[in-house]
């Protein structure tokens, strides 16, 4: 009971966990803010943006509104989180463990697959659009919320499994 307590609240915190990942790549954007005052997005031509508090430099970094963030953390727990869960308990219960590359690799192929769908410009990008958008950006994402689900899942499973035994 306890561990799957652990299961279902750690892959909660971890899907609305998720959209920080903003965060780290806009850390040059936020750390010059930070000491500056003003928020600039990094691009020539774009207005500094006087800054008073963190929450400035949040509603700078997250433009999308609350609504679609909530609807991709949904999506995010639904569609991703969930049946990976089912699919490692199954290995779990025929004795195949899964490990964490390999953890890291389903999710990497699963974002990089909703980056293909979801992006269609890419088809007429360049190369290195194309590179950044479909593997850098997806498995960067995918090694950041499999560090989340090892923080708060699968080590705290692990400890309650090794006292067992």
């Amino acid at each position: 009971m306890k561990s799957t307590l652990i299961k279902i609240f750690g892959t909660i915190l971890t899907a609305f966990l998720s959209p920080s990942f903003a965060l780290l790549l806009k850390h040059k954007q936020i750390w010059r803010a930070i000491k500056t005052g003003y928020y600039n997005e990094g691009y020539t031509g774009y207005p500094d943006y006087p800054i008073d508090s963190f929450i400035d430099i949040l509603r700078h970094v997250y433009t999308d509104p609350i609504d679609v963030q909530i609807l991709m953390i949904l999506i995010l727990l639904v569609l991703v989180l969930t049946p990976l869960r089912f699919y490692k308990e199954d290995r779990y219960e025929k004795g195949q463990p899964i490990s964490f590359l390999r953890q890291w690799f389903i999710l990497g192929i699963v974002f990089c697959l909703a980056c293909l769908v979801f992006a269609p410009y890419l088809y007429t990008a360049d190369i290195y659009t194309i590179l950044g958008v479909l593997l850098l950006l997806p498995l960067s994402f995918a090694l950041y919320v499999n560090i989340l689900l090892y923080l708060f899942v699968d080590r705290w499973i692990n400890k309650i499994q090794n006292h067992k035994k």
